[in-house]
C-alpha cells in the first residue's frame, strides 16, 4: 500500500496516466471515494494513458463505457447507481473482467463481492489543508515498483514545483505515514 497526494485535478489525470503506463492486460482497478474526489480525473489519465483518443466521462446512466486503446480495451464501469449487485451480471460484468483488457470500476465499493482478490484498489479522498488537495490510496501496487515516482523529493508533476508526491516524502524529508497503522486486507472504503 502506499499513498500519494495530488494538489490538483490536472496532477490526479497525470497520476492516472504513470499508472497506465505500468498497467498490464487483465488488471482490474477499483476506485472508491465520494463524489468529486477525483475518480473520473484518474480514469482519464488512465484512458489517455493507455492510448484512448475518445473524450472520457463517467458513464453514470449506462453503467459502462469501453474505449478502444492502443494495445488493450478500456472498460470503464460506474456502478453508483447500482441498487443490486445481481444488476452486473445483466450487463455481462463477468465476462468484462475476464477478457483481458483493462477494467476499471467507479464506486467499486458497492459490488465489493464481485471484484476479483487481484484488483487493485485505489481510494480518493480531500484532504484537510485544501480543496483541491486529495489524498489517494493505493492498494495492491508498490509504489518502488513505479518509475513513475521519480518525483519523490521535488514534489514536481510536468515541472509545474508542485503536484503529487508518495506520501511520507518530501524534499528529502521522512513524515510518517497515517495509514500504516490502519492497514488491512480489506479494500478500502469511504
Amino acid at each position: 500500500m502506499f499513498t500519494v497526494i495530488s494538489e490538483s485535478e490536472a496532477d490526479t489525470v497525470r497520476f492516472g496516466e504513470k499508472i497506465a503506463a505500468k498497467l498490464k492486460k487483465g488488471d482490474i482497478i477499483a476506485l472508491t471515494g465520494d463524489l468529486g474526489t477525483g475518480k473520473t480525473a484518474f480514469v482519464k489519465g488512465l484512458a489517455r494513458g493507455l492510448g484512448v483518443a475518445e473524450y472520457v466521462t463517467s458513464p453514470t446512466f449506462t453503467l459502462v463505457q469501453s474505449y478502444k486503446g492502443r494495445d488493450v480495451s478500456l472498460h470503464h464501469f460506474d456502478v453508483y447507481r447500482i441498487s443490486d449487485e445481481e444488476e452486473m451480471f445483466e450487463i455481462g460484468f463477468n465476462e468484462y473482467l475476464y477478457e483481458n483488457d483493462i477494467c476499471v470500476i467507479e464506486w467499486a465499493d458497492l459490488i465489493k463481492n464481485l471484484i476479483p482478490p487481484r484488483a487493485i484498489w485505489i481510494h480518493f479522498e480531500r484532504t484537510e489543508d485544501g480543496a483541491d488537495k486529495r489524498r489517494i490510496t493505493v492498494r495492491g501496487l508498490k509504489a518502488n515498483d513505479y518509475t513513475c515516482f521519480g518525483y519523490v523529493g521535488t514534489g514536481s508533476v510536468g515541472g509545474s514545483g508542485k503536484g503529487w508526491l508518495p506520501y511520507g516524502r518530501n524534499n528529502h524529508q521522512e513524515r510518517k505515514n497515517p495509514f500504516a497503522e490502519s492497514y488491512s486486507d480489506d479494500p478500502p472504503v469511504a
